[in-house]
């Protein structure tokens, strides 16, 4: 609430500054994560268990979590926190390749500048175990908490601000946890709703995001909505306009959907590695999720027998996103081509 609201009688107050929202090019990203256990209770800053990024502009959702590599490497639930700083290893060097290979990228999140959880940490971890960092630099990231605080006031939410926040702009979100709960998730070792609560902290980000780019925005204290999804297409929002706290519900959007054309997917995306992985599932002849190559094949095929899985994990997400290929989890799981993936490998695709 504003000074002027609060006390009608002040006409002198000047209106808050606040940050431009960045536009949402192929270069916005939303990037949230989750530290685990402390290994050592005396050690300054926790280790990082799982990192989760979503593309604003596609959806696409890279995941970064130690908690998946202990469930590849047969690792039980017991013996997580201490087989947690090898595991640490790998997520902060895969996110670091991540960031490293998209220089431009604005990313979006939720206070994490704080002494013991955010950018600075993530950096401090890597050198604690010896990788490369995620080289963020503190003009391109953007503090959607500290803009709202900024904007609407210190009230725009009760505490925890973005569980409230969520449920109040989106309705509940059942995977959205507050913090106390998910500390208790941590104590039990329910390490899947600890990673389904970073991945739905994440899509809240994205959506009031949204919400904000439309004025749809609610502050303070009230009941969940019940409404629509606020998203609506890029080119119907004005960035000009004044900043109100409205209530009024948008209609439904389906939201952006990739497809192979240029206004949101140029072929020069495609990496070596991309249309390695389509030449080998076209040479697999995998065609349907009964002719499906593993992830771990199709590593080994195109990097040799020493392949790192996880390396070809957001390749293969990100060919999923741009509808080259399908792909199931699980037992039998793996990935197959999409008849544009197909078309592509034979080349006569872009």
């Amino acid at each position: 609430m504003s000074a002027q609201v609060a006390n009608p009688g002040i006409t002198d107050v000047p209106p808050p500054v606040f940050q431009l929202l960045p536009p949402v090019t192929d270069d916005l990203h939303v990037v949230h994560y989750v530290a685990g256990p402390r290994v050592d209770e005396h050690a300054p800053t926790p280790p990082v268990a799982a990192i989760v990024v979503q593309h604003m502009l596609t959806g696409i959702r890279p995941t970064f979590t130690a908690l998946t590599e202990a469930e590849v490497a047969g690792i039980s639930p017991g013996e997580f926190a201490a087989r947690l700083p090898d595991l640490e290893r790998e997520v902060l060097g895969t996110f670091a390749d991540y960031t490293t290979n998209r220089p431009r990228a604005v990313w979006v999140h939720w206070r994490m500048r704080d002494a013991v959880f955010g950018f600075d940490v993530l950096a401090q971890r890597a050198r604690v175990q010896n990788v490369p960092g995620h080289g963020i630099p503190p003009e391109r990231r953007f503090d959607l908490s500290y803009y709202l605080s900024r904007r609407f006031g210190d009230a725009f939410a009760p505490r925890p601000r973005l569980w409230n926040a969520a449920r109040r702009n989106l309705g509940e979100i059942p995977d959205l946890l507050e913090p106390r709960t998910q500390e208790l998730a941590w104590e039990r070792g329910d390490h899947a709703a600890v990673l389904r609560a970073v991945t739905a902290s994440v899509e809240a980000i994205s959506r009031l995001f949204d919400r904000v780019r439309a004025e749809q925005f609610v502050s303070g204290e009230g009941e969940p909505d019940q409404g629509a999804d606020p998203r609506v297409p890029v080119d119907t929002i004005s960035r000009t306009s004044p900043a109100l706290i409205r209530p009024d519900r948008l209609p439904s959007s389906p939201g952006p959907h990739i497809k192979l054309h240029r206004d949101l997917f140029d072929p020069t995306r495609l990496t070596e590695r991309h249309r390695a992985l389509l030449a080998e599932l076209l040479r697999a002849e995998a065609f349907d999720r009964s002719s499906c190559v593993s992830t771990r094949d199709l590593a080994r095929a195109v990097d040799g027998p020493s392949a790192k899985e996880t390396s070809f994990k957001h390749p293969v997400s990100e060919l999923r996103g741009w509808e080259c290929i399908d792909t199931a989890e699980g037992r039998g799981g793996g990935a197959w081509l999409t008849p544009t993936g197909r078309a592509i490998a034979e080349g006569a695709g872009p």
